[in-house]
């Protein structure tokens, strides 16, 4: 279960982009040669640790890529919420504000990271999360 502080110390990379997909976009699947392909690692292995059905899903780089991250923003504020990105120039990190208290199933959001792609990925995964622990 994803918990704020879990969230909060996830790093940039794929295993994030994952996350921020299946929980906004449609996954779409695709090839291992294709460059933005990821295996979900819950998809891979069994209980026995071997292989089976491997399905590859095309992943943007959202954490990394503020183009790629933009359309988490824009994802979020068309279902209602208002979304906030800003520069802290005395914390030296981002700040994301999302207040989502009139959309259903999305929680607000309070939160700092370290670039905009990032702060954009995390806060919207806290919108996922309920009530006070995404505070």
């Amino acid at each position: 279960m994803l918990t704020r502080e879990s969230i909060l110390a996830m790093e940039p990379g794929r295993e994030l982009d994952l996350m921020v997909e299946k929980a906004f976009f449609e996954l779409i699947l695709t090839t291992p040669d294709d460059p933005l392909a990821i295996c979900d690692p819950f998809d891979v292995w069994d209980t026995t640790g071997t292989t089976h059905n491997i399905r590859f899903y095309r992943v943007k780089d959202r954490s990394t890529s503020i183009s790629a991250a933009w359309e988490v923003f824009e994802k979020i504020k068309d279902q209602g919420a208002w979304f906030e990105v800003a520069w802290n120039p005395r914390k030296q990190r981002y700040r994301t504000l999302i207040g989502a208290n009139n959309v259903e199933g999305m929680s607000g959001v309070d939160t700092n990271s370290e670039t905009a792609p990032l702060a954009i990925c995390r806060a919207a995964l806290l919108t996922t999360i309920s009530g006070e622990d995404s505070q």
